[in-house]
């Protein structure tokens, strides 16, 4: 008795898919502003005088903010207590 192929052709079972990475998740400084509670000028100024490291600008030169950075920027903030901002709770 002859044994029965399976219903997936080899060619389609050895064939490799192509691997995509997603994009990464970035933001701009006034989206990182808001969400910190730190007004967009001083973001850029703690950036220019090198509190703050960011990884990739883009080609104009504005600050583009990966999801590692916010990291840092939230270390930042809690070793300088008096910029962060202090959220109520709510009753």
């Amino acid at each position: 008795m002859p044994r029965k192929e399976s219903f997936v052709s080899k060619r389609k079972l050895y064939k490799a898919k192509p691997y995509s990475t997603p994009a990464p998740k970035c933001w701009n400084t006034k989206e990182v502003a808001e969400l910190y509670g730190v007004s967009r000028p001083t973001l850029v100024r703690w950036v220019n005088q090198g509190l703050i490291t960011i990884s990739k600008r883009t080609r104009s030169g504005a600050p583009v903010w990966f999801e590692h950075d916010l990291f840092r920027l939230q270390a930042f903030l809690v070793s300088h207590k008096p910029y962060a901002k202090e959220r109520k709770k709510a009753a």
